[in-house]
């Protein structure tokens, strides 16, 4: 997967900042059958609206996230980093019940720039890239 990150100039024309930036995912599995079976599995969906803030097209301070467990309930991290990987947000910290769950966050007091959101629980993580335009 590719992003290229560009930044509005005064004059309209679009400058690079970066030249590209790479993520790379790995997922294993590792147990007997009936072991993963009650291992929960969570998933994170991109943000929406994306990317959001005062100065975006919808003028919104706040974007929602919505995650998903499946299995048995899990503890569970949601924290929200900046590019620099310093810790800026928790939005969650705690059991998960199973099911779909639908968390806020709320941006007024960000910085325009990129942040990752960042899911983790025991056995597993994820992550989503959300832009902040303020």
């Amino acid at each position: 997967m590719q992003y290229k990150v560009y930044f509005t100039t005064a004059d309209s024309a679009y400058t690079p900042v970066l030249q590209e930036v790479r993520i790379t995912t790995t997922i294993s599995s590792i147990g007997a059958p009936d072991a993963r079976a009650k291992t929960p599995r969570v998933s994170l969906q991109q943000n929406y609206p994306n990317p959001f803030g005062r100065k975006s097209p919808s003028g919104q301070t706040w974007t929602t996230a919505a995650l998903e467990v499946r299995g048995n309930a899990t503890d569970m991290t949601l924290k929200l980093y900046d590019m620099l990987g310093r810790s800026v947000q928790s939005l969650w910290n705690g059991l998960v019940s199973p099911g779909r769950h639908v968390v806020r966050i709320n941006a007024s007091a960000l910085s325009s720039g990129l942040y990752l959101v960042r899911l983790t629980t025991t056995d597993a993580s994820a992550g989503r890239i959300i832009t902040v335009l303020n």
